[in-house]
């Protein structure tokens, strides 16, 4: 895996983003930022594909499905919503705020720990525009709320 990175870990103006953007045209050289450090990490997208198929070959971490199970877990989600705001535990603005629509799968990608012997990818999982994003937010507000409100 060939990595290129600068020790000062800044872009230098408009040289080195014309430089990205050459790069950024040839499809087998992938441009990110490491994990854990500024800067920008060029990677061969081959070696950086592999790693990723290598993270999801691990059966105790990862299960191949045979189909993509969004929408049926975006039609749960809005089924529980609708009897929350029937019940009255939700109000209707609080629904419409939650409630998934158009929703993808999650989103798997590496960031390369470029302090590691080999360049290891730390697998992240991007949660954004799945079914239970929205969801996550709210919660994740109350929750705010909640700590708030015993620090204080």
């Amino acid at each position: 895996m060939s990595i290129n990175m600068r020790k000062d870990k800044s872009l230098n103006g408009n040289n080195d983003n014309k430089i990205l953007l050459n790069l950024s045209k040839d499809s087998s050289i992938l441009i990110t930022k490491p994990d854990k450090d500024p800067g920008v990490v060029l990677l061969d997208r081959n070696d950086y594909i592999e790693k990723l198929e290598n993270i999801l070959s691990d059966n105790k971490k990862f299960k191949l499905l045979n189909e993509d199970p969004t929408i049926s877990c975006e039609n749960t989600l809005t089924n529980v919503l609708r009897q929350m705001k029937n019940e009255e535990y939700l109000t209707q603005q609080e629904c419409k705020y939650i409630k998934p629509v158009g929703s993808v799968s999650a989103r798997l990608y590496g960031l390369p720990k470029v302090h590691k012997d080999n360049v290891p990818l730390r697998p992240i999982v991007s949660y954004i525009k799945s079914y239970n994003y929205k969801l996550g937010k709210f919660l994740a507000n109350i929750i705010k709320l909640m700590r708030d409100s015993f620090i204080h």
